[in-house]
């Protein structure tokens, strides 16, 4: 049902250490906000973090920001129709970085605002079904 969870992952200080992440969302009015500073490493340790939502809902409200250096991926696979929403994808700090947006179900009039920046290879692949009426920002900066 409605409300917020946030969840942080705390800063980690030794080279190699990482997270990982999977949230798995059901229900309706959901907000969520993930904060990752963890210190990723190579692509055998990266950070990752996977959010999936296989139900409808009316309003789904996701940030996650991920400032740890080190190689990290996130991916979004949003199967149910959430209309009216917002999503949010910022990866800063040095290493790889990666956002997959796999938007299946209807997202009209919903916001996609994805910000990447470090001093590697960054990449984003996103697919969208039904995003009429919607925002998308991408912004690379390397």
């Amino acid at each position: 049902s409605g409300g917020t969870s946030s969840y942080t992952i705390g800063a980690i200080s030794n080279s190699g250490d990482y997270t990982d992440i999977d949230v798995v969302l059901k229900g309706s009015n959901i907000d969520i906000n993930l904060l990752d500073n963890s210190t990723g490493g190579t692509s055998s340790n990266k950070s990752t973090t996977a959010v999936t939502m296989g139900t409808d809902s009316a309003d789904v409200d996701i940030d996650i920001d991920k400032t740890g250096a080190g190689n990290s991926d996130i991916t979004l696979n949003i199967a149910g129709s959430a209309a009216g929403s917002d999503y949010t994808v910022n990866q800063s700090g040095a290493g790889a970085h990666a956002t997959t947006l796999q938007i299946n179900g209807t997202s009209a009039s919903s916001d996609f605002n994805v910000q990447q920046s470090g001093g590697n290879a960054t990449t984003v692949s996103a697919t969208f079904a039904g995003a009429t009426n919607s925002d998308v920002d991408i912004i690379i900066t390397e």
